[in-house]
């Protein structure tokens, strides 16, 4: 049997009802448990911490993910497996596996280890030797396990990164409203650097859309430039106006801060299945993954970090050419379906959690 332990509480039910409507993509782990015996594990509020989650949390955030780690390895038995959807619930399964005599197998997802509060805590728990295998979609976080940590190779399992091409597809039909000017879109929060595309396009004859929202006040600070210029936007879209946006869009930028995982991936593989235009901050933490899409095929556009000259240019050049830009688009698309369909990912993870993760 696989377990599946969330980090996040999700309504799985109304995930799957929405995807059968066509309201919102499906998610991946319901894929997953159509092809093995899965049980979710999902944290709840009636969980209690006890003093020494509170204690870890101190290290490595939050409290009530180490009890709900507790409460999975209660019901897991010896002969299952676990897999982690990320290193916030993988590290306190692992580090509390650790004491069991005979702890299920445990495999973990990981998206940024090579950050203080997960560095400190694999120093102080050692929970890694109790991970049977680690699987990631960043090379940057596979070499920091492989090297720093000295995991061998078969421990390590590179992941394509995958998205809902049934829900992301492009327009059936041409866009039949005739737009004032270019709609540049830019969608999520994670690293982003909308402060960069502000100084690009603020003075160019274009309308930028932003898709971003936080409570965290940080996050909008650190990202967003204030005020926002004329011709930009920032406002929540749910799935369908979403989607609606991309196809909207003539091009879509995803401008980022330099971090060493994948963020800024899932706009640009969403926009690819939409078959749009992309042009993409080059990170640490994507750069195997661009220079594969962008140098070989030929699938996107790539600028530096936090360079608004190298963007303003990129922007300019497929604006001016649009034949070039819907080469790009195609491009993309094609490639999207020939390694990152929810398919290609599962078909990638599936062997290394039914064979125990040995």
């Amino acid at each position: 049997m696989l377990h599946i332990a969330f980090s996040k509480p999700l309504d799985l039910d109304k995930i799957r009802q929405d995807a059968a409507a066509d309201r919102a993509p499906g998610h991946v782990m319901l894929d997953l448990a159509q092809r093995i015996p899965t049980t979710f594990h999902l944290p709840t509020p009636e969980l209690s911490p006890t003093a020494a989650d509170k204690l870890r949390a101190k290290i490595f955030p939050t409290a009530h993910l180490w009890a709900h780690a507790r409460n999975i390895l209660r019901q897991v038995p010896p002969t299952d497996t676990i897999y982690a959807t990320g290193e916030d619930i993988g590290i306190p399964l692992a580090t509390l596996a650790r004491r069991m005599k005979s702890p299920p197998r445990i495999c973990m997802f990981v998206h940024n280890l090579n950050r203080p509060r997960a560095k400190a805590a694999i120093l102080l728990f050692k929970p890694l030797p109790t991970i049977h295998k680690f699987f990631t979609n960043a090379d940057d976080q596979l070499g920091f396990l492989q090297v720093f940590h000295h995991l061998p190779k078969d421990r390590t399992i590179l992941l394509p990164e995958q998205i809902d091409t049934t829900f992301f597809r492009p327009a059936l039909s041409p866009q039949s409203s005739v737009l004032s000017a270019p709609l540049i879109v830019s969608v999520g929060l994670e690293q982003r650097d909308y402060k960069t595309l502000a100084a690009a396009t603020h003075d160019l004859p274009v309308q930028v859309k932003i898709s971003a929202y936080s409570k965290d006040a940080r996050t909008l600070r650190e990202s967003l430039p204030d005020p926002l210029p004329q011709n930009m936007t920032r406002q929540f879209y749910d799935w369908s106006a979403l989607r609606e946006l991309y196809h909207q869009a003539t091009l879509i930028v995803v401008p980022l801060f330099e971090n060493p995982y994948c963020a800024g991936l899932t706009a640009y593989l969403e926009a690819a299945a939409c078959r749009k235009p992309v042009i993409i901050t080059q990170t640490s933490g994507l750069n195997p993954i661009l220079a594969f899409e962008a140098q070989v095929e030929n699938a996107c556009l790539t600028v530096p970090p936090q360079n608004p000259t190298a963007l303003r240019e990129a922007i300019q050049q497929l604006l001016a050419d649009p034949a070039r830009a819907a080469q790009l688009a195609t491009k993309a698309h094609a490639v999207l379906h020939y390694c990152h369909t929810p398919a290609h990912f599962i078909d990638a993870l599936l062997p290394h959690l039914a064979d125990g993760g040995t």
